[in-house]
C-alpha cells in the first residue's frame, strides 16, 4: 500500500491541470472557466518543476499537452464533444507513457 501511496502522489501532481479542469466543469462552471483554470494549472505544475530546476516528467508534458490541445479546439468550436472524449484520450496516453521502463523515475 505504502508503494501506491508513493506512486499516487507524483501521478495526481503531474495531472493537475486535467484534473483542475474536469472538476470545474463536472461542478457547473462552464466550458470557458475550466479551460482556462486547467490551462493555467497545467501550465503552473510544468513551470514549478522547471523553476525548481528540475526536468519535466513526461507525464507533465503530456498533461500540459492534452490540456491546450482541448483548450483551443472547446474554445474554438464550443464543441463539448472534446471534452467528453478527453478522458478517454488521457487515458490511452497515460497507459502508453506507463509502459516505459522507469517511468515513475525522475
Amino acid at each position: 500500500m505504502r508503494t501506491l501511496l508513493y506512486a499516487l502522489g507524483p501521478m495526481l501532481f503531474d495531472s493537475l491541470g486535467i484534473i483542475t479542469f474536469a472538476v470545474l466543469l463536472a461542478a457547473g462552471a462552464g466550458i470557458v472557466p475550466a479551460v482556462v483554470a486547467g490551462t493555467l494549472v497545467a501550465v503552473a505544475v510544468v513551470g514549478y518543476a522547471l523553476a525548481r530546476g528540475h526536468q519535466a516528467a513526461a507525464l507533465q508534458w503530456i498533461s500540459l499537452a492534452s490540456v491546450l490541445f482541448t483548450a483551443a479546439a472547446t474554445l474554438l468550436t464550443g464543441d463539448p464533444r472534446f471534452v467528453m472524449a478527453k478522458p478517454t484520450v488521457v487515458y490511452l496516453i497515460v497507459g502508453t507513457v506507463m509502459l516505459r521502463k522507469g517511468w515513475l523515475s525522475r
